[in-house]
C-alpha cells in the first residue's frame, strides 16, 4: 500500500470514479512485480493476469 501511495503521490497513478488510472509506462522485473502494485501486497503475477481468454502468463509463457 505503501508503494501505491507512493506512485500516487507522484503523479503516476491518479483516481479517478474509484478506478486507479496509470499515467506513465512503469517497467517491472517481473509480472508479480506489476500485481504487488495493483493488489498492494504480494500476489504471483505469474497467476494473477490474464487474457481475454482466461489464460495466465504461466500459461502461455511458461508452460510452452
Amino acid at each position: 500500500l505503501q508503494r501505491q501511495n507512493n506512485y500516487i503521490d507522484g503523479g503516476a497513478i491518479i483516481e479517478k470514479n474509484g478506478k486507479y488510472i496509470l499515467q506513465t509506462n512503469l517497467i517491472f522485473k517481473s509480472p508479480s512485480g506489476a500485481a504487488d502494485l495493483v493488489y498492494g501486497c504480494a500476489k504471483n503475477g505469474w497467476l494473477v493476469w490474464k487474457n481475454s481468454e482466461n489464460k495466465t502468463i504461466d500459461e502461455l509463457e511458461r508452460k510452452n
